[in-house]
């Protein structure tokens, strides 16, 4: 029951982010909004970016009329405020209410980011540690198809029906996750986490001291004080650095070629989400109570090898063939190594702390990602595609073979 209600919680967390970027764009563009217009409204997600400053509020205190079940509280909370988010956005007028639209895009942000903050809490606490990877798969799935829900089934419906019509079928999903989270019991560890965190705020002088020391102070001393800590943030760093570099430059990579846009979307949106399912559901059988060092290596190697499939494609040019090949690879790899990378990341994290050291290892992956993005397209800029993907699948393949330094310490001889 747990992995189903994980499920619907992927596919929630999943829902604002075509809503507010790629999805808007369209709809703003059909409401006649100027190109410098629609970017004014990514400013809007300015919330979920900045989530990791209210994470310790959430994390530490209980909303009033869920004191015995806090975890439970926040989630329906935020769920809660999703659906009505959603409902507020459908029945806007764009053109007529701009201002209204931008607001109800910041409420959706503000709530998808409390849901992010309270998720991983949930999750850590709803689990034994040897279930966490089929936890990450069940997470993962779900919000692969959050995406498509929120995207190319957003677009279908609103040319089909309406704009309005469409944003109320995501309600039903929202819905039906906050029906599951109420039936679902408090996670098992909640009670004790919460308890042991109220006793020890009780022993400091005043609140904000409190707070400070044990929302802020003591998740970075405890981080800092495993063994491992520096590992930790290597194999972070390390983790799909060609992949990140060559993602933005697929698209463009792929229209030189001549592949239309239907091509592509059957490609990746219906062979390669089948494709990342699987993988995902090979690496929860594969980590299920095992250390996911090794593995979180291994898998990354054979994503980068995934790679050179582009390599091969600028070669033979445009082939459907090649292409559904080149998806099924890189998404069943891909797929595995990042349910592995969120497995990882979690038994990474104390769980008295969970949700603040989750969302710092997190923001800080995505600060790396946005870099190499922007590196990997100067690149691509300044070279040609086979040296381009020669280059990214040269570096993605030296990161995981460097990283068995730290996932295959070496033994000392006595």
């Amino acid at each position: 029951m747990i992995y189903f209600v994980l499920f619907f919680i992927g596919i929630c967390n999943a829902l604002s982010l075509p809503l507010t970027g790629s999805v808007l764009s369209i709809w703003l563009t059909e409401e006649n909004f100027t190109k410098e217009m629609i970017g004014m409204y990514a400013l809007l997600g300015l919330p979920f970016s900045v989530k990791i400053i209210w994470s310790p509020i959430i994390d530490q205190f209980s909303l009033p009329f869920f004191r015995y079940a806090p975890r439970k509280g926040w989630m329906i909370f935020a769920l809660g405020g999703i659906a009505l988010s959603l409902l507020f956005l459908s029945l806007l007028s764009p053109e007529k209410e701009p201002f209204l639209l931008a607001f109800a895009i910041f409420t959706l942000l503000l709530f998808s980011s409390c849901l992010y903050i309270v998720g991983i809490s949930y999750e850590l606490e709803s689990l034994q540690e040897e279930n966490y990877a089929m936890g990450s798969f069940a997470i993962l799935t779900g919000y692969r198809i959050g995406l498509i829900l929120a995207g190319s089934f957003l677009l279908f419906f609103a040319s089909l029906l309406s704009w309005s019509a469409a944003i109320k079928i995501l309600i039903i999903f929202v819905l039906a996750a906050i029906c599951l989270v109420a039936w679902q019991e408090e996670p098992f560890k909640t009670k004790k986490i919460l308890e042991e965190k109220q006793k020890l705020f009780k022993k400091h002088s005043n609140i904000f001291i409190a707070f400070w020391h044990e929302t802020v102070q003591k998740p970075c001393q405890s981080f800092l004080a495993r063994q491992d800590w520096m590992n930790v943030l290597l194999l972070l760093f390390f983790f799909k650095i060609g992949d990140q570099m060559a993602k933005s430059m697929e698209g463009p990579f792929y229209l030189e070629l001549g592949f239309t846009k239907t091509e592509l979307a059957t490609a990746s949106k219906l062979w390669g989400m089948a494709a990342t399912i699987i993988g995902a559901f090979i690496a929860g059988k594969w980590v299920k109570g095992k250390k996911a060092e090794r593995p979180l290596v291994l898998s990354g190697l054979l994503h980068a090898c995934s790679l050179f499939c582009y390599y091969l494609m600028t070669l033979s040019g445009k082939s459907l063939t090649l292409l559904y090949v080149t998806t099924a690879i890189e998404h069943l790899t891909g797929g595995a190594a990042m349910a592995i990378f969120i497995c990882y990341l979690w038994r990474s994290c104390d769980p008295y702390f969970a949700a603040i050291q989750y969302a710092l290892l997190w923001s800080i992956y995505l600060i790396k990602s946005d870099l190499l993005t922007f590196f990997g397209a100067s690149l691509a800029a300044a070279v040609s595609w086979p040296t381009f993907f020669l280059t990214v699948t040269a570096l993605s393949t030296f990161s995981a073979l460097l990283s068995f330094l730290w996932a295959f310490p070496k033994k000392k001889i006595s």
